[in-house]
């Protein structure tokens, strides 16, 4: 009896000592390695949990370079616009007068014929002293506002500046040279107020080109003698 009691007391000794190192092994299993950290030992939440997260963070993301972009965009507009509105205020004052000028220019153009024909008949009176003196008063208000004459005698001829009425042959100039001012123009600051009226040279043509051209005629010219026969 007491050799049964003592096998039954060192089988429940063994299966004591199993128990406490199966214990041991699954605490060691359980513990995180030296020099990891605490969450290398967590259990990472499962893939599909991670995904809406992330997909909510990227449209997040898509939200601010996009209104960023508009911001940017709305802030360079502005300054263009402020820009436009500064150019347009200081064009606008600066040819704010233009339409008073160019009425001053009709009594400029009266001057200054009256002077020339005094000039040409020798007159020498007093009246025309003071017409004159009316008329370089007015020339000087006109060039304190920035208004100048263009010049035109003996230039090439600039449709941006001059006009023409007509051409004279000439052998002494180049074609397309301004021969003669028929009526002065004027400029404001950079604008062309009113472009001058001039005669324009252009080739003298040989005799024999003459007789050619008067041989030929012109369609005009031969209708107009179809007709009279």
């Amino acid at each position: 009896m007491r050799k049964k009691n003592k096998k039954d007391k060192t089988a429940q000794s063994e299966e004591t000592r199993k128990q406490g190192e199966s214990e041991e092994d699954s605490a060691a299993q359980a513990a995180p390695e030296p020099g990891s950290s605490p969450a290398e030992g967590r259990e990472q939440p499962p893939e599909q949990e991670l995904d809406p997260v992330q997909e909510e963070l990227k449209q997040l993301r898509s939200q601010v370079d996009d209104l960023t972009d508009k911001h940017l965009r709305a802030v360079a507009e502005l300054q263009n616009f402020r820009r436009r509105a500064a150019a347009e205020k200081s064009e606008a004052i600066r040819y704010a007068s233009a339409d008073l000028i160019k009425a001053l220019l009709t009594p400029v153009d009266d001057f200054e014929r009256t002077l020339a024909a005094a000039d040409d008949n020798g007159e020498k009176s007093a009246v025309v002293d003071g017409v004159r003196l009316v008329y370089q008063n007015l020339v000087k208000a006109l060039e304190a506002h920035h208004v100048e004459r263009i010049s035109a005698a003996g230039q090439p001829f600039d449709p941006s500046l001059h006009e023409a009425m007509m051409q004279q042959p000439s052998d002494e100039h180049p074609p397309d040279t301004v021969l003669e001012e028929y009526q002065a123009g004027y400029k404001l600051w950079d604008r062309v107020l009113r472009p001058t009226k001039v005669i324009v040279s252009k080739p003298v043509q040989e005799p024999d080109q003459q007789s050619e051209d008067r041989e030929e005629g012109t369609p005009d010219q031969e209708q107009d003698a179809e007709e009279q026969t």
